[in-house]
């Protein structure tokens, strides 16, 4: 069998253009076959390949665009181009266009597809063949759940304008519809149109005739005609109105003291019941630090994979003997009558039942294929937080550098930390646990919600803790010596230092950003959409020294500085001194009065100028910090 390629696509000198062939839903390890094209003008694009097979198969393709053997452009895919092919068919000739990012890409997100505008699909469905088969492919995003595309024109194949007799397309994949035409009852020059069909009616395209030239086929062929998209008129914009609201907050009357995901599908009732389809959460990744209140902020996670253990629901877990689950329903009881979520008292009840429960039922659901299912997919991450746990709980501090031992990452050591033999393998297994029942509750959630015709929608936060597994693992992509926050403003004189460390975007770049198409892929598994705090962040940061506590002496980075000479042209007098506080003698009496004596004596140093500096123990904020935290 001949599969030809055309596509019409413009490229510049020393470029070329290849189609990559493969199997539909292939994995990324799957062989792919590539196909160099040709052209005689830098835009019209030509090449062919030859196929043996026995039996039906799907194929899968897209274009890119290479320079000197590397990639330099690829197509928009994440609709992929699904092609069916038949070995009783001789040729297949494909008539594309380049896929760009469409205007409308929202649409084709799984809220809409799968939630919002949920029809069914035929994927995969294979051409309904002829002689000669003209295939009609279509993207269309504008139709509603209850709509379906058809096709009418000029010839009684396409029904000679009538509705009724017109021909229906099949949506094969989300939002592209298909249609089979026998080449051989078409006339040679053909008028037609697509239009929409609803319990309300048939809504036409609102623009001129579409021609159809009816191509010269051989028997036994099959051409295929890409790219088409129908022109309707503008409706008013899809909307969804939703609720935001912390996990946290959402305490039933007989819950464990706080929030949790079981509190997801009641929540999802009343959201369907009000008609609202999106509900949005603060992070739900776990920020477990010192055990503290302190580890509340929901912006500090120890892990951007990582589920919070606060949030299990543990009414949905195997049941603890009556004389066992007694002791715990007390403590229950008591921490849900308070008027507030007591943090510290819940997270230790629920870590406490979670390791009895662990106990009793843990080798249980470990032995599982569901369980090997989702290792095996979270394996990147999951070892490393078991272990990042393990030592965090051992040595009482998330702060890695001060731990006697493994302070430095190494896989080795992982490896050998969480094999089954290493005396840690019991509690790293207890995470494992506790990762995979929070993984399961968060994804039975977010299914009830779409079968609800509601979406969850998650927050990523911008920046991680200096102390979290991400940090420790693979601190080449961060800047540990630097704090991310946002200058000073009308809100804040002093600017806002939020802790975090900034990205080492270059580091980063170099295996083409794989540490956040992780992440964001992650989030997928339970959310359709998700909010990405302080987004301006990927583009440019506040950046504040280590040593700084405000965020006053942050600069932007990235930014273009100028420097002395720069200043100097511009008609500025800049000295280096001038970055150093002025200390003189009206300023300590003005300021400290009575004081003043003592300030010299114990934190200042005279200069040859008279002047004064801070003495090397005290000449950053943060060294003023700690010392005013060490004399409370």
């Amino acid at each position: 069998m001949k599969l030809s390629f055309n596509v019409n696509y413009k490229t510049v000198w020393g470029e070329t253009l290849h189609a990559v062939l493969y199997r539909a839903h292939a994995g990324a390890n799957e062989n792919k076959i590539n196909i160099p094209l040709s052209t005689k003008d830098g835009q019209n694009w030509t090449g062919h390949i030859l196929l043996e097979f026995n039996q039906p198969i799907a194929m899968s393709y897209h274009y890119e665009v290479r320079r000197d053997k590397q990639v330099v452009r690829r197509e928009w895919n994440l609709i992929a181009r699904i092609l069916p092919v038949d070995p009783k068919i001789t040729h297949y000739t494909l008539q594309d266009t380049w896929r760009d990012l469409p205007r409308e890409s929202w649409l084709q997100t799984s809220a809409i597809t799968d939630v919002f505008v949920k029809r069914t699909r035929q994927p995969n469905k294979p051409f309904t063949l002829f002689n000669r088969t003209l295939v009609l492919r279509v993207e269309a995003a504008q139709l509603k759940a209850h709509e379906s595309l058809w096709i009418g024109g000029s010839s009684k194949e396409l029904g000679n304008w009538n509705p009724s007799h017109a021909k229906a397309l099949t949506e094969t994949e989300p939002n592209v519809w298909t249609v089979c035409l026998d080449a051989d009852q078409l006339p040679a020059k053909l008028q037609y149109k697509f239009f929409i069909q609803s319990p309300n009616g048939v809504r036409w395209e609102d623009s001129s005739n579409r021609t159809l030239l009816r191509p010269k086929l051989e028997t036994k062929t099959v051409y295929v005609l890409e790219g088409l998209r129908p022109h309707f008129k503008e409706e008013k914009p899809f909307r969804a109105a939703g609720t935001v609201i912390p996990v946290f907050s959402l305490k039933r009357e007989n819950g464990w003291g706080v929030g949790d995901f079981g509190d997801l599908k009641p929540l999802t009732d009343w959201a369907a019941k009000t008609h609202q389809k999106v509900l949005q959460f603060l992070p739900v990744n776990d920020t477990i630090l010192t055990h503290t209140w302190q580890d509340s902020y929901p912006y500090n996670a120890v892990s951007v994979y990582a589920l919070h253990p606060l949030y299990m629901n543990l009414d949905d877990l195997p049941k603890l003997d009556a004389e066992q689950y007694a002791k715990f329903d007390k403590k229950r009881q008591e921490l849900n009558a308070l008027p507030q979520v007591d943090y510290e008292g819940a997270l230790q009840l629920k870590l406490d039942y979670l390791r009895a429960v662990y106990q009793a039922h843990g080798q249980e659901a470990l032995a599982t294929a569901a369980f090997r299912q989702f290792f095996v997919a979270q394996v990147h991450w999951l070892p490393a937080y078991a272990m990042f746990s393990v030592l965090r709980d051992k040595y009482h501090t998330a702060h890695f550098a001060d731990w006697p031992e493994h302070a430095q990452f190494s896989y080795d050591d992982l490896l050998a930390f969480c094999a089954p033999k290493s005396p840690n393998y019991d509690q790293v297994c207890f995470w494992y646990y506790v990762q995979f029942m929070l993984h399961t509750q968060l994804v039975q959630a977010a299914q009830y919600a779409r079968e609800h015709g509601v979406i969850l929608k998650g927050d990523i936060p911008i920046g991680i803790s200096p102390d979290s597994v991400e940090a420790w693992t693979e601190p080449s992509l961060f800047h540990l010596n630097a704090q991310a926050g946002a200058p000073p403003d009308d809100f804040s004189a002093t600017g806002q230092n939020w802790g975090f460390p900034t990205y080492n975007w270059q580091a980063m770049a170099k295996d083409g950003y794989r540490w956040w198409k992780r992440r964001f892929t992650h989030m997928a598994n339970y959310f359709d959409a998700y909010r990405i705090d302080h987004i301006l962040g990927f583009f440019r940061i506040w950046q504040i020294p280590l040593h700084s506590v405000e965020g006053l002496l942050g600069h932007f980075t990235p930014a273009l500085p100028f420097d002395a000479a720069e200043l100097a042209s511009l008609k500025f007098t800049f000295k280096k001194e001038y970055l150093s506080p002025l200390i003189t003698e009206e300023y300590l009496a003005e300021k400290l009065g009575d004081l003043a004596e003592q300030a010299k004596t114990q934190f200042l140093q005279q200069n040859a100028n008279g002047t004064y500096q801070l003495r090397e123990e005290y000449n950053t904020q943060r060294k003023v910090h700690q010392c005013a935290l060490c004399s409370r």
